[in-house]
């Protein structure tokens, strides 16, 4: 098995790591990153990539220092699964006693192994998932507070991970999905500071469409339901056993794209050719048109090539295409074009949310020998890439010097930070790129080798 996909138990704190070129002394926060470490049962293992449970991993920056500390999510799936069950339905893996999946049959149990990403939403800090259950937890010590939720009348039983967050508005924007006889999306802000959101929108659906993150322009949300759906009726058949049993791909079906109205909620909804996709990369309103770029797949085959049956014969990534899709307010038609292929996990500077941009931030997938970075020229079709054999490079996070947080002309100015595993050294390492060179600044070397993790913030 790939170091990538091995279970790591190693808890360290607040440990000093070495490093190697330097680290920009302007660097005074701290990258939290959230991603899947503990992946075995009593039956062997969890079923798929997705179902590891939640580690978080700090890396705090000070005068030009490294300091590391790890620690996994104490919550119910971890205290579950460290005696070697699954207590809860996961994305891929269904309750592993025979009583706790008769359980499920009648009462369904979201999980909170809180282990895609992280934010800060109702003055908290908080680790997300699909499900309701966000996990409050200490961003100094990573120490766990508790599964909280929101305290509002917002529906649903999945969520989408991601949430938009609009620094000039004060809030966050986000979705849940109802299941039900008639099911439903639930479009909803939440003002900063706040701990119960406003629900903006709600879609009435036969079949809910798996959802992972949706766009945000300054007046639109961007939802694209895409045709891999859900029969509410099949979470109650024989042989469906996890989540995402339930969705089947329908490729005689568009994407239906939805533009909620942020300031009045109202919806206007086109069709788009099928595509499958999890990660939106940025989103802005062009006169009559909202632009949403975007990693897309030709199916939802993905979602199955991350399961462990299949890891185990090679590595396979999320190898997607960076898609740009034009939207025409009016409902005519929608046009799409590629500007880079081979990449996943996108991100842009957070100083060009929501505006016409240059630079997209992505992993650099499908090499084989090894996973790297790139830097995407959208306006240019262009890119930089950073690559070393037999190194493995996870999502790339750029962190804007306090400078360019407000000019245009200086988006490209800070460092992309990434967490590269080492394959050969099985040892992993925080890599530092120049945001306007794309070359090597430093890296810093962890005790241990780290799982394949998913998203991250840089917290100032």
């Amino acid at each position: 098995m790939h170091p990538w996909f091995r279970t790591l138990t190693e808890e360290v704190r607040d440990r000093p790591l070495p490093v190697e070129g330097t680290v920009p002394d302007w660097l005074d926060g701290a990258l939290v990153r959230n991603g899947p470490a503990h992946f075995e049962t009593a039956e062997g293992r969890v079923n798929h990539w997705f179902d590891g449970l939640a580690m978080l991993r700090r890396f705090g920056f000070d005068d030009g220092a490294v300091r590391y500390t790890n620690r996994f999510l104490r919550t119910e799936a971890y205290r579950s699964r460290t005696n070697g069950d699954v207590d809860a339905t996961e994305f891929g893996t269904g309750p592993t006693s025979l009583r706790r999946r008769l359980e499920s049959l009648l009462v369904p149990t979201a999980t909170d192994n809180a282990n895609v990403t992280v934010a800060r939403l109702g003055g908290r800090t908080v680790a997300l998932t699909e499900t309701p259950r966000m996990v409050v937890f200490d961003p100094e010590t990573l120490l766990t507070f508790g599964t909280r939720q929101f305290d509002d009348e917002v529906p649903g039983q999945w969520t989408a991970a991601h949430v938009e967050h609009d620094g000039e508005r004060g809030e966050s924007v986000g979705l849940t999905v109802r299941f039900g006889r008639t099911s439903s999306y639930h479009v909803y802000r939440l003002p900063d500071g706040a701990r119960e959101r406003i629900e903006l929108a709600r879609l009435q659906v036969g079949e809910p469409a798996y959802v992972h993150s949706v766009g945000l322009t300054d007046r639109y949300v961007v939802l694209p339901e895409v045709p891999f759906t859900a029969d509410p009726r099949r979470f109650l058949r024989p042989g469906i056993d996890s989540f995402v049993d339930a969705f089947a791909w329908h490729p005689e079906r568009p994407t239906r794209v939805h533009l909620v109205d942020r300031d009045d909620g109202s919806v206007s909804s086109v069709d788009a050719s099928p595509f499958f996709f999890f990660h939106t990369v940025n989103a802005f309103d062009d006169g009559e048109s909202v632009v949403l770029d975007l990693v897309s797949f030709p199916d939802a085959s993905v979602v199955e090539g991350l399961s462990f049956d299949r890891v185990e014969r090679g590595v396979r990534e999320a190898t997607g295409a960076l898609r740009r899709v034009r939207i025409p307010v009016d409902g005519g038609r929608v046009s799409d074009r590629t500007l880079a292929s081979n990449v996943a996990l996108p991100r842009t500077s957070p100083t060009v949310r929501r505006r016409p941009y240059r630079y997209a931030y992505a992993q650099r997938t499908g090499e084989g020998e090894f996973t790297g970075l790139a830097r995407v020229d959208v306006e240019r079709a262009a890119e930089r890439v950073w690559s070393e054999r037999g190194c493995f490079a996870g999502e790339p996070v750029f962190v804007p010097r306090e400078t360019a947080r407000r000019e245009r002309d200086g988006e490209a100015d800070g460092v992309v930070c990434s967490v590269v595993l080492d394959r050969d050294a099985e040892r992993s390492f925080l890599l530092l790129l120049d945001g306007e060179t794309f070359e090597e600044v430093g890296r810093a070397w962890l005790p241990h080798a780290l799982p394949l993790g998913f998203h991250g913030e840089y917290f100032g």
